[in-house]
């Protein structure tokens, strides 16, 4: 006996036996059952997904023995015909080798034959598509109003080709590619079933590889098997497909997080000369990346069965957020140069070392004197002694401040009549003096110990600053109000809209920083309910709208802006963030 290969030995002969789909199952079942019978379905999606098999078993369910039930028998001449092949009242068509008109009008001359051995007689044309307009034009009429005894089903992968004219005449049907997980289980029960060999994680693996087609996975798993001399081991499959252990790009990253570029180097080699294939290797970082920010906010959504799931954890807390966000966006950045880099190792080997070179920073340097989150300051005037250049009819101020000062507007704004007239210092966000900022970068300072309570605690807005918090830790405290402080007993309220933020982690954390700023063993609880009063989000929020109420006033009562606005017809205009501004 002839080998049969998997993907048609275990093709689904009934619609209780298709894996996924669930709503068009219901859809066809329900009508089937009820009598309820189109002249035409339509069955599109991906390859691999099912759309032959539904619309033979539909074909199957249609001339039954048993009569039109979605249940066919599995046993009567009719089904068996069917299942093997030699049903001669199913006319299967591939439309990609008939194309022309004569094709079609020679197939449907025989539509008005009555059914020589079944109750239908059903044409099912693959790839639809693939017909011509006048194709298209010559089965139309027959498709509104075909003979009671016929039926017409079609599939196609590409049905934006169909002719609107064809689709108002069907009943559509949408297959959907099916998860890694449903072909993984299904893949479960076919070895099984076959009694060979084989890991979970091996399955997953094909499973991730054939992209929602089930043929392609079983086609996959069949290479498995001869690669893997009868088994379907976890090393076989990644060495057949050429991918990489996502464990040697968690060992890549934990190099990246200790800053130790030659044993990163040695290691992105090693993987290199398993996997030669960059733009495969980038996809496989972004996932991890993916994952580890998944991890860093919802822990518990990584699911227990994942192989390296420990390691991505503890890479999740070694790795800030702004870090797993820079370096997903670098490697985006990446992937998208590999056509313009010289060869694929060096092009993967920048990105990494760009991932080294650039780290999130909490601070600007020291010399600007301010944190990272701007604020807007109101700003001030300033005069100089240059030569007047040419006036400017607009100035652009923006709502909310960027890095990057003014380019010298003292000389764009200076009259030419006046050779010293005030202009636009930059814009700096006002939030501490440079005393406190030098202190928040120094969280080990410590205050005297006291006994404190809600009299003579600190105001929570005015404290969070100072205590050099980073990540998701400093965005939780953000967020918080001080509900109650009695000695070193410490309850906070965390607004319910960040709930999702919360997790036991940053709350000890945050007890420690607290309990090291104020030399005192404190006990901090952080309960989830409303804010009772101003976050230090809120509050920063709310200085930067008056501090940006203020700039503008100060620019409104220039006196040198009011004679280049009389004398130009110049303009201030607000731009909203990261909106490009320009002067005309």
């Amino acid at each position: 006996m002839s080998y049969l290969v998997l993907a048609r030995k275990w093709r689904p002969a009934t619609f209780h036996a298709v894996v996924g789909q669930q709503a068009i199952l219901k859809a066809l079942i329900n009508g089937l059952d009820s009598q309820r019978l189109h002249q035409a379905y339509l069955f599109t999606g991906s390859r691999g997904i099912g759309k032959t098999t539904l619309a033979r078993i539909l074909a199957k369910s249609l001339n039954c023995e048993a009569g039109i039930s979605s249940t066919p028998c599995e046993r009567c001449a009719n089904c068996l015909a069917i299942q093997q092949g030699t049903f001669s009242d199913l006319i299967e068509v591939d439309a990609a080798s008939r194309t022309k008109v004569e094709d079609t009008r020679e197939l449907l001359e025989n539509v008005h034959y009555l059914p020589s051995q079944g109750r239908f007689k059903v044409y099912l044309i693959d790839e639809v598509h693939m017909l011509s307009n006048h194709s298209f034009n010559a089965l139309l009429k027959t498709l509104e109003e075909p003979p009671s005894h016929v039926k017409f089903l079609f599939a196609t992968t590409d049905p934006q080709k169909l002719p609107a004219t064809v689709l108002s005449r069907c009943l559509q049907f949408y297959l959907r590619r099916l998860t890694p997980l449903q072909i993984a289980e299904h893949l479960t029960v076919v070895l099984q079933a076959e009694k060979i060999n084989f890991e979970e994680t091996a399955l997953l693996e094909i499973a991730t590889a054939a992209e929602g087609s089930m043929r392609d996975a079983l086609t996959l798993v069949e290479q498995a098997i001869a690669h893997g001399q009868g088994s379907v081991l976890l090393k076989d499959v990644q060495r057949m497909l050429g991918r990489c252990d996502p464990a040697m790009l968690l060992a890549l990253l934990e190099k990246l997080a200790a800053r130790n570029a030659v044993e990163l180097l040695q290691n992105m080699s090693q993987i290199f000369e398993l996997v030669a294939d960059a733009t495969h290797l980038h996809t496989e970082l972004l996932k991890l990346l993916h994952q580890l920010a998944v991890a860093q906010l919802a822990p518990l959504t990584i699911p227990e069965t994942l192989p390296y799931r420990e390691a991505l954890l503890t890479l999740a807390q070694i790795l800030s957020p702004e870090e797993v966000q820079l370096y997903y966006q670098i490697a985006i950045k990446g992937q998208t140069n590999l056509p313009f880099v010289p060869d694929l190792k060096s092009g993967f080997e920048m990105t990494l070392l760009r991932m080294l070179a650039f780290k999130p920073v909490d601070r600007v340097p020291a010399e600007l004197g301010s944190p990272v989150l701007p604020s807007a300051a109101p700003l001030k005037a300033r005069s100089q002694q240059d030569s007047p250049t040419a006036a400017v009819p607009r100035i652009v101020a923006e709502a909310v401040p960027s890095w990057q000062p003014l380019a010298e507007l003292g000389d764009a704004l200076r009259s030419p009549i006046e050779k010293t007239q005030p202009a636009i210092e930059a814009i700096l966000p006002l939030e501490e003096p440079r005393a406190q900022i030098s202190q928040a970068a120094r969280p080990q300072m410590t205050e005297p110990a006291v006994s404190l309570d809600m009299a003579t605690a600190p105001k929570w807005s005015e404290l969070v600053p100072r205590l050099g918090l980073r990540g998701v830790t400093k965005v939780v405290a953000e967020y918080c109000t001080l509900k109650e402080w009695q000695g070193t007993a410490v309850t906070l309220i965390l607004d319910e809209a960040q709930k999702p933020l919360w997790n036991k982690r940053h709350e000890e954390r945050l007890q420690e920083v607290l309990s090291q700023h104020f030399n005192l063993e404190l006990r901090l609880k952080i309960m989830i309910g409303k804010s009772q009063g101003e976050t230090p989000a809120v509050h920063h929020q709310r200085l930067q709208q008056e501090q940006k109420s203020q700039a503008l006033i100060t620019l409104e009562n220039d006196a040198g802006l009011q004679r280049l606005k009389e004398a130009l017809g110049a303009e201030i205009i607000e731009v909203l963030p990261n909106t490009k501004s320009h002067t005309e």
